[in-house]
């Protein structure tokens, strides 16, 4: 409840009146959440329980079922996009896809699976650009990720552009001397 003060006793436009009634509404709705929150986090760990033995099974479409689900109880969760994300491209919904993995690299932009799953949709979807900005990405996060190396060349010669594949098939082979037949180049 907001204590009495001038700010009841007539209308005004004082600015700290507003910014205490503001304050007050905040830490009202602050001490209603908590328990809203803690019952949130427990469904989501609940459904999470029962999705990750789904998601290690390739049981996609199960997994969608309950990551809708989820959804539903913290439909801003970055981790349930991403996981909602890879489980609709996994049965081929690369377009669909699209929007959770943007929605989760929002909340989790250091997450470097996330992006290179989305990196691949985009890649599938012909987006060959935005497919080696997000690869690129990932070379500023870690500067000696072999994947990433590797899905830069192979997305540059997709573009027609061979050439410019070079230095990452370079460095990709100072990495991995042994991997060259992997380049698929």
């Amino acid at each position: 409840m907001l204590p009495k003060t001038n700010c009841h006793n007539k209308v005004s436009g004082n600015l700290l009146c507003i910014v205490i009634s503001l304050l007050f509404s905040i830490s009202e709705k602050a001490l209603a959440d908590p328990v809203d929150a803690v019952q949130r986090d427990t469904a989501v760990k609940a459904l999470v329980m029962q999705i990750d033995p789904l998601m290690q099974e390739k049981r996609y479409s199960e997994a969608e079922v309950l990551l809708k689900k989820a959804l539903s109880i913290a439909p801003e969760d970055p981790a349930i996009h991403a996981s909602y994300g890879y489980a609709i491209q996994k049965q081929g919904r690369f377009e669909e896809s699209v929007a959770h993995y943007e929605t989760a690299l929002k909340g989790l932009p250091e997450a470097i699976l996330v992006r290179m799953s989305f990196a691949h949709v985009l890649k599938n979807l012909a987006r060959y650009q935005e497919a080696l900005a997000q690869y690129k990405k990932v070379l500023e996060q870690e500067p000696s990720y072999p994947m990433a190396l590797r899905m830069i060349a192979i997305t540059l010669v997709d573009l027609k552009l061979p050439q410019d594949s070079v230095p990452y098939c370079k460095r990709l082979l100072d990495l991995e001397p042994t991997q060259a037949n992997r380049m698929l180049l």
